[in-house]
């Protein structure tokens, strides 16, 4: 019996693994900050087109950055944005604060980690003086409501 029970938890254990992250951003049920979670997530699990499933904002500088991509690919935008522009495409660690505004769009002060799990602290900019720009490590996310459903519409912070 006890042989039972340890192939039956390592088969569990094997089905939580290899199950794909993620679920379908049709699901309209999903709450603003379950939106972001699962943005935040497929983008640093590099899944790119479920990642532009739950993005409804601009995608003005991505293609800005990369003219010589299909404006309309917005998959490979979000892997070239993620992988070579920037972009800092990390799971989401903490929501540290929530606010509503009038018209329904949400704004998420968040922690993002590393892919090591320690905080992501972006550092001041191209030699600026850390007196007069410190470290960040929370950053604002936008949800709001886009044709019916819950949209990320800020991309992630960038450090060039």
């Amino acid at each position: 019996m006890k042989q039972f029970w340890f192939m039956s938890i390592g088969a569990v254990a094997v089905l939580l693994i290899c199950v794909p992250f993620g679920v379908n951003a049709e699901q309209s049920d999903l709450s603003a900050e379950a939106v972001l979670a699962e943005f935040l997530g497929a983008l640093s699990g590099c899944d790119y087109e479920l990642a532009a499933e739950f993005y409804g904002g601009s995608y003005g500088v991505l293609r800005n950055w990369n003219p010589d991509l299909d404006p309309k690919a917005v998959a490979r935008l979000w892997e070239r944005g993620c992988t070579r522009n920037g972009l800092q495409c990390l799971k989401l660690r903490r929501v540290v604060a929530t606010s509503v505004e009038a018209d329904g769009i949400y704004q998420f002060e968040v922690e993002l980690s590393t892919a090591g799990g320690e905080l992501f602290v972006r550092g001041p900019c191209c030699g600026d003086d850390p007196a007069t720009s410190p470290p960040d490590s929370v950053f604002t996310f936008t949800v709001e409501d886009v044709g019916g459903k819950f949209m990320v519409t800020r991309m992630p912070p960038y450090v060039p």
